[in-house]
């Protein structure tokens, strides 16, 4: 018994860590079986677990998701939701945007090593847990600044199959990226300042989040993403530089709400969150 004792005491202890978020919910995925979890996919692109739990819970996470609330969620390391409550103060602000139909014309750059200059430029030292949108929104930001760059942004959508099969813990991604002329073409060159260590292919870039190095089919309108949970594992959807998060994807198929523009609260929302700058 006391060989028993001591080995309890010196075997190591599984202690799980809590974390806090704020943040709306974008989508909720409830699993097909009931022994599946709940995905609920937070808009900043975390996506968090939760038991089916009956069908009143689910209506009222659904009720915040279509209200666009920002909601406190609290949850261990493996993303397992402990607790849902409502922050004490929210600020909210609303963004801009044009309905008239307009055409966006990105740069296409000839020489590579002014590519590599704007790449080298980027912004360094992300906050912990900072979101891709917000740093991809200031790189995109400060490269029209520093070198009249219209840059591109692509955004990597998983698909709950995806997200199941692989335990992943983000629905999206999104980076800048540019076009770099090769004779009488063009090519995609993603620039990720932190993933990667230059600018790369699309096809290398969407290698290093798809641990079944997937290809990730193109599609033009967010719903496409959203109705086609299992026919694939990812999907790319590209946009100007100013759509800043998959909300904004939505509004422009639902409303043809179109971003022509920057907007100062999103630019400074982007700096404190991704850099802990305030005074932008």
């Amino acid at each position: 018994m006391m060989r028993l004792w001591l080995l309890l005491l010196i075997m190591p202890l599984q202690v799980w860590a809590t974390h806090k978020i704020e943040d709306s919910i974008a989508h909720i995925d409830i699993g097909k079986k009931s022994s599946e979890v709940t995905l609920i996919l937070l808009s900043g692109g975390l996506v968090l677990k939760t038991s089916q739990g009956d069908k009143k819970d689910l209506s009222h996470l659904q009720l915040a998701r279509e209200e666009k609330r920002i909601l406190e969620f609290t949850f261990e390391d493996d993303r397992s939701v402990i607790d849902i409550t409502t922050p004490t103060s929210v600020n909210n602000s609303p963004s801009k945007g044009a309905s008239e139909k307009s055409v966006y014309l990105p740069s296409v750059l000839e020489d590579k090593d002014v590519m590599e200059k704007i790449f080298k430029s980027f912004r360094r030292g992300t906050t912990p847990w900072s979101q891709c949108y917000n740093r991809a929104h200031i790189w995109s930001y400060e490269s029209k600044l520093k070198f009249n760059l219209d840059s591109m942004k692509v955004f990597m959508f998983y698909t709950s199959r995806y997200i199941r099969n692989y335990d992943f813990k983000w629905w999206f991604h999104v980076s800048p990226f540019t076009y770099i002329r090769d004779g009488e073409t063009s090519e995609e060159r993603v620039l990720d300042g932190l993933f990667s260590t230059e600018p790369i292919a699309m096809k290398k870039w969407t290698d290093k989040f798809m641990a079944n190095k997937a290809l990730c089919p193109s599609i033009t309108k967010y719903s496409q993403y959203r109705h086609r949970q299992e026919m694939e594992d990812c999907y790319l959807l590209k946009t100007s530089m100013y759509y800043v998060q998959p909300l904004d994807l939505e509004k422009l198929e639902r409303n043809n709400f179109q971003k022509t523009s920057w907007s100062d609260y999103e630019v400074k929302r982007a700096y404190r969150n991704a850099f802990k700058i305030y005074d932008n």
